[in-house]
């Protein structure tokens, strides 16, 4: 008794092996751009975590700032405040543990690619008009450029430098601050002093 039992022919295998292969590379790539999609997703939800970190941040500490006289002789000469189109110093109360109330001074600037934020807790002309501090943080790394504008009243026009003894002897009533990080720009972050209201 012969039984008729056919194999495959050689083309139909090598059909067959080919249409697993493209099934084999087109899920093999799915799987490359899944993966590929979801570092860059995972980057970018970092950079927008750090954005909204670091303008909150920026949004509470300046709003917080404090017209602060200062003194020179015995005689006022102007308010702790002192702003460039690229960093801003200013005063903000803090708490100091055994006495009701304390006021620090801070600045923000861009140094060697970082926003550094420093603090010092001494408050005087002389160190308002300097670059040193006593403690520095960085704030914000890969920045490229920091930009900083003055406004005297809600309606006032920008200004890109605001000096300790101005004549209206008080704090802006907003600041705006633009920063370019990684080749991009962030939103513009406009911030609203305790002078905006006066």
């Amino acid at each position: 008794m012969r039984t008729n039992v056919r194999g495959f022919t050689l083309v139909e295998v090598v059909v067959a092996i080919t249409i697993l292969s493209l099934i084999i590379l087109a899920t093999v790539t799915a799987m490359r751009t899944l993966a590929d999609t979801q570092t860059k997703l995972e980057t970018k939800i970092d950079q927008v975590s750090t954005m909204v970190a670091v303008t909150q941040y920026l949004r509470k500490t300046i709003a917080d700032a404090q017209p602060v006289t200062l003194f020179e002789f015995g005689a006022p000469v102007g308010i702790y405040f002192y702003g460039t189109k690229d960093s801003i110093r200013w005063a903000t109360p803090i708490a100091i543990p055994e006495q009701s109330r304390g006021v620090l001074g801070v600045s923000l600037s861009l140094v060697d690619g970082k926003v550094t934020f420093n603090l010092d807790s001494t408050l005087s002309e002389s160190d308002i008009n300097s670059a040193g501090s006593k403690t520095s943080y960085t704030l914000l790394e890969g920045v490229e450029e920091l930009s900083v504008r003055y406004r005297s009243s809600v309606y006032g026009e920008w200004l890109d430098d605001w000096g300790v003894q101005r004549a209206e002897n008080q704090l802006p009533s907003h600041i705006s601050l633009r920063l370019k990080v990684s080749g991009r720009y962030w939103p513009e972050i406009i911030i609203a002093t305790s002078q905006a209201g006066l």
